[in-house]
């Protein structure tokens, strides 16, 4: 459940030919979350962001790494709650020794995920469409 500023930042990236790409768990232990992500996936492919399903048991990990040299890993998900309500926090590396592991790990966890293609989302089951559309709406509330 991103806020618009990350979604925005992640578009406008991938809209000046940056590699952005998302590994997101398939499976999560809260379904009402779990849908509201979902509901960003479409949006972000035709960005031309490359999303991936976590396939191997359920992923928990959150960092980020920025050409090669800048990483981020810490508590927060990419969401408001995370951000605005519950003060997580994350550790901003400026060390490519560091951001090359995390690499290692990110490219690890790939080999283990599907890609999700945009043709593919939108074929989905309408159902599917509308409990994540729901979801979205009540995000706010979660």
């Amino acid at each position: 459940m991103p806020p618009q500023a990350i979604v925005s930042a992640l578009e406008t990236a991938a809209l000046s030919n940056i590699d952005v790409r998302i590994i997101i768990p398939e499976r999560s232990d809260a379904i009402t979350p779990k849908w509201c992500s979902f509901s960003f996936i479409e949006k972000l492919l035709e960005a031309g962001i490359k999303v991936y399903f976590y396939e191997k048991g359920f992923t928990h990990s959150k960092f980020m790494l920025v050409d090669n040299i800048f990483s981020t890993i810490g508590t927060a998900n990419m969401d408001f709650r995370s951000f605005e309500t519950n003060f997580e926090v994350n550790a901003f590396i400026y060390e490519k020794e560091f951001t090359q592991k995390l690499e290692k790990h990110f490219m690890f966890d790939l080999k283990n995920s599907r890609e999700i293609k945009l043709n593919e989302w939108k074929q989905r089951p309408w159902h599917f469409k509308v409990r994540e559309s729901l979801a979205h709406i009540v995000s706010p509330m979660l």
